[in-house]
């Protein structure tokens, strides 16, 4: 199968910060132009739209049908990223994917690109949002987002925690993030398979909590 290249674009919603441009990493960029989405847009509800309208900065890539991480993830690392600098109502509705390769035909690979709606959107908990970013969050969310961009391409150990992480941390209900939290923790402290995991956990968590001299 042909590899597709994408131009990737997403409105980052609720996004408050006063720059105007600002790299993530090479070729991942936040900024405040809005591109040319060539009609794909039409796509979206009316909603929607007025967010996309709205948004003062889009994120900005380039990928690939076989990318690791892909569109979607490399979102979610950005969002996530952002949260673990500190909790802000910043999230995003939906990407735009172009096609760097389209030639004006809507067969094969050649098709103009792809609007895509994100479901996933991180629980905020009252009282605990905080308002804007400021420079220096993104310069820390920035070297987040490229170590965690490495935990996925690594597709370990790690990875699995990342995403059982991220699916807790947009859980609606709590017993679900709960489960997700649990299963990242377990997957964070255990070291091999087998019978004996309370233990391992435990013995880990120890090591890992211990103060002293070792």
């Amino acid at each position: 199968m042909a590899i597709v290249r994408y131009e990737v674009h997403a409105p980052l919603i609720d996004f408050d910060w006063t720059g105007t441009t600002f790299s993530l990493a090479p070729g991942i960029l936040i900024d405040k132009i809005k591109p040319q989405l060539k009609g794909l847009d039409k796509g979206a509800g009316e909603d929607e739209r007025r967010d996309i309208r709205s948004a003062s900065h889009w994120l900005h890539f380039d990928s690939t049908s076989d990318a690791s991480p892909g569109p979607a993830e490399t979102v979610t690392l950005l969002l996530l990223s952002l949260w673990m600098v500190k909790p802000t109502r910043t999230h995003v509705r939906c990407r735009f994917e172009l096609n760097k390769d389209h030639n004006g035909s809507q067969n094969g690979s050649q098709y103009l690109g792809t609007f895509k709606r994100m479901l996933g959107r991180f629980s905020w908990i009252p009282g605990y949002v905080r308002p804007g970013h400021t420079t220096a969050d993104l310069t820390r969310a920035a070297r987040y987002f490229q170590q965690l961009g490495q935990v996925v391409r690594a597709d370990g150990r790690l990875y699995q925690a990342l995403v059982l992480n991220s699916a807790g941390c947009m859980a609606y209900q709590w017993h679900v993030g709960f489960i997700c939290h649990s299963a990242a923790a377990e997957a964070l402290l255990t070291y091999k398979k087998g019978y004996g995991l309370t233990e391992r956990l435990s013995t880990t968590f120890a090591c890992v909590t211990h103060r002293g001299k070792t």
